[in-house]
């Protein structure tokens, strides 16, 4: 599958790189991509990076280890909602993990639970991230149907989809509300395209009527 591309002139990708490669930088991951497609990446480039850390759109796997091949600059998923104002999450630097999104910043705390029960599910099952932390919203203005849709019990419902690995770190899937159910599990759409298909902790099951499924573009 061709890794995308949005457009950017590359010169002048090229240039915002320039301006920010002597501090620690953070950018969007439109930027990162574009950098990545326009086959400009050299070591030479980023000496005085220390890492990137990105934000504003899901950050391909494949992006974030290339970027990092080529220039040794480590890159990082960032992770934040306005409720949040906006950051959680970050990724260690002495252990970044590709695709994750990271583990809690000092004073935070997530957790993963099933949307419908709210049960605090075990490392690798798919469910909805909720935050907790000195950072996260009271409440919308003069809304609070709408907040006590969003809080519960001091919690922020994120609305997204994820998992937690045996060390903590997060990985986001999807949004909630793009959940599939299927022969009684809750699928994230996500999880279909990737190799192997939905296999985390979800035992082998034979393709019914309506079964979700995905095709590779070729």
């Amino acid at each position: 599958m061709d890794e995308p591309s949005l457009g950017l002139a590359p010169l002048i990708v090229r240039e915002m790189f320039e301006a920010i490669k002597k501090i620690v930088a953070s950018g969007t991951t439109v930027l990162l991509i574009e950098q990545n497609t326009q086959g400009a990446l050299s070591a030479a480039h980023y000496g005085y990076v220390r890492y990137i850390n990105t934000g504003g759109a899901p950050l391909f796997p494949e992006i974030q280890e290339r970027f990092t091949r080529i220039t040794g600059v480590p890159v990082m998923q960032g992770y934040g909602l306005t409720e949040s104002s906006p950051t959680t999450p970050v990724n260690p630097l002495d252990r970044i993990k590709v695709g994750s999104i990271g583990c809690p910043l000092a004073n935070t705390e997530d957790k993963i639970v099933n949307p419908g029960t709210g049960e605090e599910l075990p490392p690798k099952e798919v469910g909805e991230l909720r935050v907790r932390g000195p950072q996260v919203m009271k409440g919308y203005y003069r809304d609070p149907e709408a907040t006590a849709n969003t809080l519960v019990k001091g919690w922020l419902r994120t609305g997204d989809l994820g998992w937690k690995d045996e060390e903590g770190l997060v990985f986001i899937v999807d949004r909630l509300k793009e959940l599939i159910k299927c022969q009684g599990f809750q699928v994230a759409p996500a999880e279909t395209a990737g190799p192997g298909g939905v296999h985390r902790g979800h035992p082998p099951q034979p393709l019914r009527k309506n079964s979700p499924s995905a095709l590779e573009k070729r």
